[in-house]
């Protein structure tokens, strides 16, 4: 999903794109980041999710290798996320036994 900051997509993939091992003509971002543990990316930075249910948005906060902030601009609304998330998942269901 797009985030809801401006420019968001392109600037994260200028600040920390890596060109791809199979298709080296084309940069991408391949990662998984939670909101419970910081995730190391490229060995070049840590990335984590940032929920502020003041602000209803999640934020993607980008530390340095030495753990002190150096990015907290791309975010994503919680009205987006529910938006998005209420056409693409209109038929699951969830079960727990």
């Amino acid at each position: 999903m797009k985030p809801d900051s401006q420019n968001s997509d392109t600037y994260r993939l200028k600040k920390w794109e890596k060109y791809d091992e199979e298709y080296p003509h084309i940069k991408c971002l391949r990662n998984s980041i939670y909101g419970h543990y910081e995730t190391c990316v490229y060995s070049n930075c840590y990335m984590k999710l940032k929920i502020s249910k003041k602000e209803k948005k999640i934020v993607l906060q980008v530390k340095d290798l030495n753990k002190k902030i150096i990015d907290s601009t791309v975010y994503w609304t919680f009205n987006s996320l529910k938006e998005v998330s209420s056409k693409k998942f209109q038929y699951m269901i969830f079960v727990k036994s």
